[in-house]
Formats: C-alpha cells, sequence, structure tokens
C-alpha cells in the first residue's frame, strides 16, 4: 500500500505532475459518547453543506469519528519539507463549530493514530491488526455470485 499524501507529485511521472497540487488539510478525530451510533452500519459518510461546509466519516475503529472542514481551496503546500505543523486557532474554532452540531461527539479531538493510519500502522509493524478490517478485503468488490 502507498499513499504518499502531499509527496504523489514526486511520484506521478512525466508531465502528469504539474497536475497534482498538494494542499494541506486539517481533520480531527472526536470520542463519540455512543460510538455504536456512529458504527458504518449505522452512520455514513457525510456532507454538510451551508453555513458551515464540512465532511465527515463513521467510527471504523469503535471510538471515534473523522471530521473535516471544506473550503474552496485549500492552502497549497510549497515546500514538503516544511509543513506548518500548527494548526491556525480560527480554523480551529471552525472545526468546533462543526463538531457542536453533529449531536453525540465530545468536543475536543483526539491522536488520529485511532483511525486508518493506526491500522495501517499496526499491518506495516506487526503484519496483521487485532482491529475489524474486513471493510479494506479487495473481496468486498466481487459479486454475490462469486463469493
Amino acid at each position: 500500500m502507498i499513499a504518499p499524501g502531499a509527496w504523489a507529485k514526486e511520484l506521478v511521472p512525466g508531465a502528469a505532475a504539474h497536475r497534482v497540487i498538494p494542499r494541506r488539510v486539517v481533520q480531527g478525530w472526536y470520542l463519540a459518547h455512543r460510538p455504536e451510533d456512529f458504527h458504518p452500519d449505522r452512520f455514513g459518510v457525510f456532507e454538510r453543506v451551508g453555513d458551515l461546509n464540512a465532511y465527515g466519516f463513521p467510527s471504523l475503529d469503535g471510538a471515534t469519528v473523522k471530521v473535516g472542514i471544506k473550503f474552496e481551496t485549500h492552502p497549497e503546500i510549497d515546500d514538503l519539507g516544511n509543513v506548518s505543523r500548527t494548526v491556525d486557532p480560527a480554523f480551529a474554532l471552525r472545526l468546533a463549530d462543526v463538531v457542536r452540531v453533529l449531536p453525540g461527539l465530545r468536543p475536543d479531538p483526539v491522536s488520529p493514530q485511532t483511525g486508518i493510519e493506526g491500522i495501517v500502522a499496526d499491518l506495516v509493524i506487526d503484519g496483521a491488526s487485532t482491529r475489524d478490517i474486513d471493510f479494506l478485503a479487495p473481496e468486498r468488490f466481487e459479486p454475490a455470485s462469486a463469493k
């Protein structure tokens, strides 16, 4: 698995590289009061448009929900070796506004290692994960008759 993020431009061959524009996207993971309410079977990917443009993903780890703010354009990253690791306080306040309108989430973000990043780390380091990763199985795309 390769997930280069902003470094994709360095991996895209030839003339297509100029089409890749790395951008900074800041997201937060929030603990749910009742994690079962945010399971993928009950809570899907969402997008809120209007007063707050935001998006989010159901809990893949049984504890957290991923939330982000959608901007017209996320800031471009000019120097991949020198990306700011701090979040603008105004951005943090906007993200908090989004979480306030999502009932069932605790207001303070937690470490992102609880999401897909943690699963990938498990697989790379240990060769397996104790988390439910059936949603990643390539077989999920097979027609029912082929199973």
